[in-house]
């Protein structure tokens, strides 16, 4: 089935330092760090549920974007415990959310929401009274439905298990984040299994080298 969403001029100021956050998540950036710990510390020890907010009919590279920074700050398991939220729902004109979301042509977007479960629901900006009562009601039974299929259990990452986390941990951990090689090639475990592997690899290698002299004979 077909779904429009309204093109009509609109005046919408985008705040872009929301938008900066995600995209220089690696920047030295101690303003982010903090806000980081602000949120581990507000949700400790660990959300239920995580709302993504985008806007109906503009799912950009740079939500993409803020897709990755999330995936990278909390795990990208996160994305189990997480409902999208399409701001803006008055402006579907014909057809439903769910059409739109079935046969979107943005395959970032229908990949999200499979990502995340097929939760989604979407939010009538202009919605009043009643409406907009009804609007948290269906909100809140996407929380309880994410928070069923669950099993209960809050999410939890790295963050949420250092012990006196401060701005330098968190710095450390988006570091690492970054840097995945990096942290895997100094991990002592991982230089373990090189060894192993190496050491493995020569015998062999001797064993058939001695089997090649024994056989030219």
């Amino acid at each position: 089935l077909p779904t429009k969403v309204s093109t009509q001029q609109l005046t919408f100021h985008r705040e872009k330092k929301h938008a900066g956050l995600w995209t220089h998540l690696w920047d030295d950036n101690a303003p982010v760090h903090k806000e980081i710990l602000h949120c581990v510390r507000l949700s400790f020890p660990g959300p239920h549920a995580l709302l993504l907010v985008t806007q109906l009919g503009r799912f950009t590279q740079e939500d993409q974007e803020a897709v990755k920074g999330v995936q990278d700050v909390f795990g990208s398991s996160v994305l189990r415990y997480t409902i999208v939220v399409f701001t803006r729902g008055e402006e579907l004109v014909s057809g439903t959310l769910d059409d739109y979301v079935t046969y979107t042509d943005n395959t970032a977007l229908r990949s999200l929401i499979q990502s995340c479960g097929h939760r989604y629901c979407s939010i009538n900006n202009r919605a009043t009274g009643a409406e907009r009562d009804q609007q948290v009601q269906q909100l809140m039974e996407k929380v309880r439905q994410t928070l069923q299929q669950n099993g209960g259990r809050f999410y939890s990452n790295q963050l949420y298990q250092v012990p006196f986390l401060t701005e330098e941990k968190v710095r450390h951990h988006m570091d690492r984040a970054s840097r995945p090689w990096a942290a895997l090639f100094n991990s002592l475990s991982y230089r373990a299994v090189l060894t192993k592997c190496g050491i493995t690899i020569t015998v062999i290698a001797l064993i058939f080298i001695g089997f090649l002299i024994w056989w030219k004979r």
